[in-house]
């Protein structure tokens, strides 16, 4: 621990209240000659603690709350030339310059209390007559404009951070319920963090948010305080989606992040490839490729493409998920012999082994997707039908099928590998009716039931937590079908169809580890299959036109589907026609990591 000192004159006091991004400029407040006078400082090592000068017209108080990336910009607040308190901005090319007040009558005293990381946006409060407190936003372009309180409460907001892009301004507002912690974003104007926390299935049941006062540079984890469960003033930590930090598309605006590549092809083939699986933090994805061998598993990462192999005897294998463990990538998929399927796991280290069948199996088994720490796989096997089949460190244990089914199979997995679903097939009415279901380690298999409106559903995703479950329904027999997502707190919902579809198609493939983007397939005004992506902000939208708005170069291709997405929501691939008119799996990112 290194004392700052303190500004020359007056007692010795002094503190510091902000550090730059890279620690060399501290700033704060000291005493002067005045010794009832603060005055803002900037602390470097190489310059000791210097004073920032006053307001202009002024020699009054001044203290520095916050301070850019750089060490460049300073703000905070300081008594102007008529004797109120004004926020101001710094730099030393400017000096210390006034931002004014919010227009609302009887401002008396405002404040700055953060700025982004490149100095642009500034953030505070100020106070009014009657006890109003008012939060604001402050940039060269647009001025000083007020953030939106909560409805139903009395004028009291107050904005405590900003995100290193000024996108998410962290603080709190009363909306009725007393004060509550609160983020404002362009797009999503002022939303309660608890409410937005539950919408992605948050349990925070006895909590009371009361105020952020932090948030971190990507703007997606925020702190602050509140009473917990047990009326206990505590601190918390909350973790947003990156899905919420998505901007919204206008006319005139694009989000220049966005990209999309083609995972390419194995060596020795006719070009084709698909993507069907994501490592849970996106960098890793697998599916099968044209190669040499025939169609190949492969594994690919940072552009290059690893083939699976094909075991002797066996004509084609194909990859369908990936996770990472002890640093290197494990892949589960499928080997065929021309007749029947078996399930295979491969490592780089070990290459493919076949997974061990059930205890007087037929020899026939799906792996479909794997836990994130690689040790529980589920899938099918065949014993005297085909059921739903967990394998645990390689050993298998089939999970029954519901009342009435016939056969079925597992398809997915929770992160912890304590939830799985998938779905059963009942024979009983022609053609045969499909009927999701959800499995976990404490409650054994339920089924989700049917969603109102339609006679069948099949689950083909769940989220890391196991509490959200995405796929469509099926109105039979007209043949609609609609992606839905169901969550353990609140049932079925529906995600729609694409704007304008020829036909009412659409299903759900995976979904991001908060339950709130969703990713699939759906038909299209000219009457063909795309890939598409969901939000509870967006609905369903093309996901090709989401990321040509959001900058991504995506002439020439053909998005056919969107098959699994990371777990934070910002990294998806899929199926598709490249500019070339191959077939070619691809990756997108929705937002730069």
């Amino acid at each position: 621990m290194v004392g700052l000192g303190d500004l020359p004159g007056g007692g010795f006091w002094s503190g510091a209240n902000s550090v730059s991004r890279d620690g060399r400029t501290i700033v704060g407040y000291g005493r002067t000659t005045d010794d009832s006078q603060l005055e803002a400082f900037v602390w470097t090592e190489a310059g000791g603690m210097v004073s920032i000068g006053d307001l202009p017209g002024s020699t009054s108080a001044g203290i520095a709350y916050d301070v850019s990336g750089s060490g460049s910009v300073v703000v905070g607040s300081g008594r102007n030339a008529a004797g109120r308190t004004e926020p101001f901005r710094w730099t030393a090319g400017t000096g210390m310059i006034g931002l004014g007040y919010p227009n609302f009558p009887s401002v008396y005293s405002s404040t700055a209390n953060a700025v982004s990381d490149d100095g642009r946006v500034v953030a505070g409060f100020a106070t009014a007559s009657g006890g109003v407190l008012l939060a604001w936003r402050w940039t060269a372009t647009t001025g000083m404009q007020l953030l939106s309180d909560l409805s139903g409460g009395v004028n009291r907001a107050y904005a405590s951070d900003v995100s290193a892009d000024g996108y998410v301004t962290a603080g709190y507002s009363d909306g009725g319920n007393g004060e509550e912690a609160v983020i404002w974003t362009p797009h999503l104007g002022v939303r309660p963090l608890k409410s937005l926390l539950q919408s992605f299935n948050v349990n925070l049941e006895g909590w009371t948010l009361r105020a952020a006062w932090g948030v971190s540079e990507d703007g997606r984890y925020i702190v602050g305080s509140g009473l917990n469960p047990s009326g206990e003033f505590e601190s918390w930590l909350a973790t947003l989606p990156k899905s919420i930090l998505l901007r919204a598309t206008t006319a005139t605006t694009a989000y220049p992040h966005a990209t999309l590549r083609g995972v390419g092809d194995l060596p020795g083939g006719q070009f084709a490839s698909s993507a069907a699986g994501l490592s849970p933090d996106g960098r890793y994805v697998c599916g099968s490729s044209a190669s040499a061998n025939g169609d190949e598993g492969f594994v690919w990462h940072q552009g290059a493409m690893t083939g699976m192999g094909i075991p002797p005897g066996r004509v084609r294998t194909t990859a369908s998920d990936v996770v990472v463990v002890a640093g290197l990538p494990k892949a589960v998929g499928l080997a065929f012999d021309g007749f029947s399927y078996v399930g295979v796991m491969w490592t780089p280290l070990e290459g493919i082994t076949q997974l061990q069948d059930l205890p007087g199996g037929a020899g026939a088994h799906f792996a479909e997707d794997i836990s994130h720490d690689g040790s529980r796989i589920i899938g099918s096997a065949q014993a005297s039908a085909f059921e739903p089949t967990l394998w645990t460190n390689g050993t298998p244990v089939a999970l029954g099928l519901l009342a009435g089914a016939d056969y079925g199979g597992g398809i997915a997995i929770s992160a912890d590998g304590n939830t799985a679903v998938g779905h059963m097939i009942d024979e009983s009415g022609p053609p045969g009716l499909f009927r999701s279901f959800r499995w976990t380690s404490t409650g054994g298999l339920s089924e989700l039931g049917p969603m109102p409106g339609y006679s069948e559903t099949l689950a083909n995703g769940v989220s890391s937590d196991g509490l959200v479950v995405v796929g469509y329904a099926i109105n039979s027999p007209a043949g609609d079908f609609v992606a839905f997502r169901w969550a353990q707190s609140g049932g079925f919902q529906s995600l729609g169809h694409l704007a304008g579809a020829a036909r009412p198609q659409s299903s759900a493939h995976a979904v991001s580890s908060s339950g709130g983007v969703v990713v699939g397939s759906g038909r299209n005004a000219g009457d063909q299959y795309e890939a598409v992506v969901w939000t509870p902000t967006t609905g369903m939208v093309s996901l090709r036109s989401y990321l040509a708005a959001r900058g991504a170069n995506v002439t020439g291709w053909t998005l056919t589907a969107a098959t699994d997405i990371s777990d934070d929501g910002s990294v998806i691939c899929g199926e598709g026609i490249n500019p070339a008119g191959n077939s070619e799996g691809w990756v997108a990112t929705l937002i730069e990591p």
